[in-house]
C-alpha cells in the first residue's frame, strides 16, 4: 500500500455520493444512502471531507498497525487524490461547496461544461502527459 493507491482511492472518494460513479457502483448501498441524504457534490466535495477522510484513514491504519511504514504515504496520497478531484470539479460549471457547510459554490473563472469536447481534450492532454512522464 503506497501513496499511489491512496491517490487512486482519494480521486474516487468524492463521488461516493453518486450511485453511478465508479466507486458508487461498487459500494451501491453506501452511495445510495449518501445520495439520498446529502445529494451529489455536497459535503463530499469540500475541505471538511478531505480532512475527515484523511484523519479516518490515518487513525484506521495506525490503529490496525497494518503496514505502519506505508501509512504516511498512503494518507498523503489519499489527500492529494481527493484534492485533485475537487480541483477538477472546481473547473466545471457546477463548481464545488469548498467551504461546506457554507452554501456558496466555488467555480473557476474559466469553467467548462462536464462532458464537453473541451473536457475530453484536457483529459486526453493530461493522460498523454502522464504516460509520457511516467512510462
Amino acid at each position: 500500500m503506497t501513496g499511489g493507491s491512496g491517490g487512486i482511492l482519494g480521486g474516487l472518494l468524492p463521488d461516493i455520493d453518486h450511485p453511478q460513479s465508479s466507486i458508487g457502483r461498487r459500494l451501491k448501498p453506501v452511495s445510495m444512502l449518501l445520495s439520498a441524504l446529502l445529494g451529489h457534490r455536497g459535503v463530499t466535495h469540500s475541505l471538511v471531507a478531505v480532512v475527515a477522510m484523511s484523519f479516518i484513514a490515518w487513525c484506521a491504519l495506525r490503529g490496525l498497525d497494518w503496514l505502519p511504514e506505508h501509512s504516511t504515504s498512503f494518507v498523503l496520497g489519499l489527500s492529494v487524490g481527493y484534492l485533485s478531484h475537487l480541483l477538477a470539479d472546481w473547473l466545471t460549471n457546477s463548481g464545488i461547496p469548498l467551504l461546506w457547510p457554507m452554501k456558496r459554490r466555488f467555480v473557476a473563472p474559466f469553467a467548462i461544461s462536464t462532458g464537453s469536447s473541451i473536457e475530453y481534450l484536457i483529459a486526453l492532454g493530461l493522460y498523454s502527459w502522464l504516460i509520457y512522464r511516467f512510462a
